[in-house]
């Protein structure tokens, strides 16, 4: 944990400081740009789109499924 941090917002002891820690943080994140980690306002990762044949339809045609592909990074 960096120095800076340590001396913005203290370290948080349960209850004993929650409501005096929590708006320190939120201000200290919000500083950071890093509020969104909290608040989950980012999109969901989108991964490219693949299909495979997974076997034969009742109609004789093949059987495909189509799933993310999570093997890579995602797009966005």
């Amino acid at each position: 944990m960096s120095s800076t941090l340590m001396s913005l917002v203290p370290v948080l002891n349960g209850s004993m400081n929650w409501q005096a820690w929590k708006p320190m943080m939120m201000n200290y994140l919000l500083s950071q740009g890093q509020w969104k980690a909290v608040t989950n306002k980012f999109p969901a990762p989108e991964y490219e789109i693949i299909t495979k044949t997974v076997g034969q339809s009742e109609g004789g045609g093949s059987k495909t499924k189509t799933t993310e592909d999570i093997s890579r990074p995602p797009k966005n």
